[in-house]
């Protein structure tokens, strides 16, 4: 009996001890697709449009008749071992991106597109357009 229970309670922590990874993921932000940024046409997209597209920003600041809507979104990625107990904090992956849009008179004029992150290395490149 006491043999079996050893046998037991061995299997179940390798079982636990090897095969319990996971990933916490936490977010901040409403989510940009590049998708939607490719839809600004500058010059053409009304704020109304931009906001239609993205939401409400998350900041917006006013100077000299120009406002500008500042869209963020942070996601962090951790591995957590052994059900919880483990997080690898060394491992943890951070992925954001910005957009700033540029409006004068209702009109979107310039925006600022920032992909920054270490999950998505080929995506790190900012991309910004702007017209007079």
């Amino acid at each position: 009996m006491k043999k079996t229970a050893l046998t037991i309670l061995a299997i179940s922590l390798a079982t636990i001890l090897t095969g319990c990874t996971t990933v916490e993921t936490h977010s901040r932000g409403r989510r940009i697709q590049s998708d939607s940024v490719m839809q600004i046409k500058p010059g053409v997209t009304t704020k109304d449009s931009a906001v239609d597209l993205f939401g409400n920003p998350t900041e917006i600041t006013h100077a000299d008749g120009v406002d500008t809507f500042i869209y963020k979104y942070e996601e962090e990625k951790t591995p957590i071992y052994f059900g919880g107990l483990v997080q690898m904090e060394s491992q943890r992956r951070t992925y954001s991106k910005s957009l700033e849009l540029t409006i004068k008179d209702g009109i979107v004029y310039s925006y600022r597109f920032v992909r920054d992150t270490d999950v998505e290395p080929e995506d790190q490149s900012p991309l910004t357009i702007k017209t007079d």
